[in-house]
């Protein structure tokens, strides 16, 4: 093994471990945070939010319908959180020697972080994304159930009371929205592993095959 290539492991086995599970719960909650490339989708998926909102604050029923919207995107969060762990697992379970030193190679186009690193990092974000969102849920549920089967917080002035829930449900459902939408990541890295996988097996048999042949 070359010298620049072990020091890269070595560096790479470093970052690893460098950052606590705090700081990489903040920094997946900051991976969601608007920039030029996400502005446009935040935008889109608040527009969604408000639309969503506005119609549950219209309802008769309001706080029922709120309790079944947020009952099914907690039900969609928790199987997706399973789908995603299952995928951390097959992840963690087709590392071979061969293919962890491919992935251990820096990528030029990530500022030297190593695949491994990257997608490593992906599937923590993700899952911390969704065990937040999922926490959202139950403090919902609590909230409403406390509430009661109305929803009027402030006495007298249904109005308010609407445009206070508007104003509280529009950052929830568009930290759903992004959290779900999220999930194309998940299915990215998922196969660009099992590409790089098969890729590894077919340089061994060309190999073994190679061997064979002398």
């Amino acid at each position: 093994m070359k010298k620049e290539e072990m020091d890269s492991i070595i560096s790479q086995a470093k970052e690893i471990g460098e950052y606590s599970s705090t700081k990489l719960f903040i920094a997946a909650i900051k991976s969601l945070c608007p920039n030029r490339k996400s502005i446009f989708r935040i935008l889109i998926f608040t527009f969604i939010a408000l639309a969503i909102a506005v119609s549950l604050a219209l309802l008769n029923e309001t706080n029922s319908k709120i309790i079944k919207v947020i009952e099914l995107i907690n039900s969609v969060d928790l199987v997706i959180l399973g789908l995603v762990f299952t995928g951390y697992t097959l992840f963690q379970a087709i590392l071979k020697k061969e293919l962890l030193r491919t992935l251990l190679a820096s990528d030029e186009d990530s500022n030297q972080t190593s695949t491994f690193v990257r997608v490593d990092r992906s599937f923590y974000y993700l899952m911390s994304l969704y065990f937040l969102n999922i926490c959202l849920n139950i403090l919902g549920l609590i909230f409403l159930i406390i509430v009661g089967g109305k929803w009027v917080l402030i006495p007298h002035n249904i109005l308010l009371s609407n445009a206070f829930f508007v104003i509280i449900s529009v950052p929830y459902l568009t930290y759903s929205l992004l959290v779900i939408w999220e999930i194309k990541f998940f299915i990215y890295n998922l196969s660009e592993l099992f590409n790089l996988n098969i890729k590894q097996l077919m340089l061994n048999i060309i190999k073994e095959s190679e061997n064979e042949d002398k």
